[in-house]
């Protein structure tokens, strides 16, 4: 009995297309140096739902909205009134979850230690004492 490779939904490969097609239209829409910083999120209800990695560009961005929805109109099959809406997502300005701070407890490294003092393969013990003492050195400049 042969394996069979599995095979997506139509549907969803469409939309993916769909996606890729709209991300190229924008980079190709926007000088390089633009271009970098920006990608397509959605296109939901009328609007364009962009984002950058840094908040500085954006208003710089905004001055380029009208070529941005020209190569979005041209993608669709009826162009269509548009605007543009604009989403940060830069995860150095992030503020720490309080998952992460609970992560770094005394007891989840003291627990890592003990785990890695008693795996047999001397890689893996090493590679998970160098996280212990990692995650100890975080969870110091934490407090």
């Amino acid at each position: 009995m042969a394996l069979q490779r599995p095979t997506l939904p139509r549907a969803i490969v469409k939309l993916a297309q769909q996606h890729q097609a709209m991300q190229h239209a924008i980079r190709t829409s926007l000088p390089t140096e633009l271009a970098a910083h920006v990608n397509y999120i959605n296109l939901r209800a009328g609007t364009l739902i962009l984002g950058c990695d840094q908040q500085s560009l954006v208003t710089t961005l905004r001055f380029c909205a009208p070529q941005l929805l020209a190569a979005i109109n041209a993608l669709l099959p009826t162009p269509s009134a548009l605007r543009v809406a604009w989403r940060t997502h830069n995860a150095s300005a992030r503020p720490r979850s309080p998952l992460l701070q609970r992560s770094l407890s005394p007891k989840t490294i003291a627990l890592l230690t003990t785990t890695a003092e008693g795996i047999q393969d001397p890689a893996l013990s090493a590679a998970m004492q160098a996280l212990a003492r990692t995650m100890r050195r975080k969870a110091a400049l934490i407090q």
